[in-house]
């Protein structure tokens, strides 16, 4: 069963993408601080991270490190962007370290389909 990282920072956000997550067979950790999910994608043998755009692109107190440069390479990632926010996609983007994304509103098919492609790209 693959372990997958959920690093939302809204508890109800989070509560409901990991239920849909294990609804779908996969086994969920969740972390609602930048540090918390660095911590985990640093100590825990990660198969894929289910994240909010935001914190893709944050950097830790010192701009030592983002989640998503962290896992850029070794994690396959889904990244969840607000519908309107074209800013921080543009920015994840022009970074090349996004690997599938979902806009808000998503489905539980559409967010499992992506986790799936990212997961089976990676393998490539």
């Amino acid at each position: 069963m693959a372990l997958l990282l959920v690093a939302i920072s809204n508890k109800e956000w989070s509560a409901l993408v990991g239920e849909f997550l294990q609804e779908n067979g996969f086994q969920v950790v969740t972390a609602f601080s930048l540090e918390e999910s660095i911590e985990l994608v640093k100590s825990r043998h990660l198969d894929g991270i289910v994240m909010t755009a935001d914190w893709a692109i944050a950097e830790t107190g010192d701009g030592s490190e983002t989640l998503i440069g962290l896992a850029k390479d070794k994690i396959p990632t889904v990244t969840i962007v607000e519908g309107g926010n074209y800013e921080i996609l543009d920015v994840v983007y022009y970074h090349s370290v996004i690997q599938e994304y979902v806009r808000t509103p998503f489905s539980r098919e559409e967010l499992v389909g992506r986790l799936e492609r990212a997961m089976q790209n990676k393998k490539k």
